[in-house]
């Protein structure tokens, strides 16, 4: 009991010093207990000392949190320092301390009402607000001019689209049958003039394979353009190579073949083939230059195609980038009216938040009483 009256002599010496020292005691002791985060406005200032934020972290709408947050700190700060100090008699000294403590909390909690005219920091807002409401309403008539752009190149893709042809393929039927016939007609001449002496099976076998090689090397090479158009190249010289190859080489061969022609019809066979292998030559080029021109006209086609698409994705990311920014300014208005909104709850209602202070402190000194008193009577 001893410790217990000296502890109450000492608050009463001590009151009035920290009574003085009220700010420096709120911002101490409130530390931890919820109080810390509510903003303070000095009446005797025109500027804004801190954000409208309970601990939670969401912005406060409504002057009823403010009261809940208010009296869970102040509650809890009375009952610690009831506890710490070990009081199972409140004295006025004490009562005094703790209701001038919260009343110094309640004005503080108080603020001045949101005035633009009168406060410059109100007026900076009030500009900023002003400049976001003209930004909302210029990007929401960009975004109706936006969408009609976008609905114009959408059509104007599908259009394009609509006329890409189908790709040409690669003249595969063609090559195949232009390779079998000149390799025919090589294949006999060389085994009537060269490979004869070889026998039956290995002057044929060597015959079919050097002509078919040979045939293989002038339809590829005619078809050269057709082969790189596939592969999104422009078409070779090579092709016109492979037609003059081709053709000298059905020229030397056709006079291999008078050469050695005994009779007439040896004679007219020699030009035929020679005639049947430079036909075979101009078939190639007339089927190389049709795929060219029609690979041209995809190759066009689908080029015009590409480019609307990508029209139409940058008009969607330019709408996107404007949905964001509307986005982005309506949440600064809608943070600006519930912060006028809660300026003016804690206008308004200076009384209501002092009572309800100084009743949070005396049921936390009354909480923090019985504390003490049950562990002196053993009771936890």
């Amino acid at each position: 009991m001893a410790a217990i009256n000296g502890n109450n002599t000492n608050i009463t010496r001590k009151g009035k010093k920290q009574m003085k020292r009220n700010n420096s005691l709120i911002a101490a002791s409130a530390n931890g207990n919820g109080i810390k985060n509510l903003p303070v406005e000095d009446g005797e200032h025109s500027h804004q000392q801190g954000d409208a934020r309970p601990p939670s972290g969401k912005q406060v709408g409504k002057g009823v949190d403010i009261y809940f947050t208010m009296q869970t700190g102040l509650k809890d700060f009375a009952k610690e320092r009831i506890v710490k100090g070990g009081y199972i008699d409140l004295d006025e000294a004490v009562l005094q301390f703790l209701e001038e403590h919260a009343r110094a909390i309640a004005e503080q909690t108080y603020q001045l009402a949101y005035d633009p005219e009168k406060l410059h920091h109100d007026k900076l807002r009030d500009d900023e607000n002003k400049r976001n409401l003209k930004e909302v309403e210029f990007e929401r008539e960009a975004v109706k001019h936006g969408e009609i752009e976008l609905n114009l190149r959408e059509d104007a893709y599908g259009k394009a689209k609509a006329k890409v042809p189908p790709r040409p393929e690669f003249p595969v039927l063609t090559a195949v049958f232009g390779t079998l016939v000149i390799t025919t007609a090589v294949a006999v001449t060389l085994h009537d003039i060269i490979f004869y002496r070889m026998g039956a099976v290995w002057g044929w076998t060597f015959s079919i394979l050097v002509g078919l090689a040979w045939g293989a090397f002038v339809v590829f090479s005619i078809l050269d353009g057709a082969h790189h158009s596939e592969n999104n190249e422009k078409p070779a010289n090579q092709s016109r190579l492979g037609l003059i190859g081709g053709i000298g080489m059905s020229v030397a061969l056709g006079l291999l073949r008078l050469m050695y022609a005994l009779t007439l019809w040896g004679v007219i066979g020699a030009v035929a083939f020679t005639a049947l292998e430079i036909f075979i030559c101009f078939l190639l080029e007339h089927v190389n230059r049709n795929h060219a021109a029609r690979e041209q006209k995809f190759a066009a086609e689908n080029a015009a195609a590409q480019e609307a698409a990508e029209l139409v994705e940058a008009t969607r990311i330019g709408l996107k980038r404007r949905y964001e920014r509307i986005a982005e300014f309506e949440g600064a208005i809608r943070n600006h009216c519930e912060y006028v909104e809660e300026r003016h709850h804690r206008s308004t209602q200076k009384e209501q938040f002092i009572e309800s202070a100084i009743k949070a402190v005396r049921d936390g000194a009354a909480e923090g009483l019985a504390i003490n008193r049950g562990k002196i009577l053993g009771l936890k």
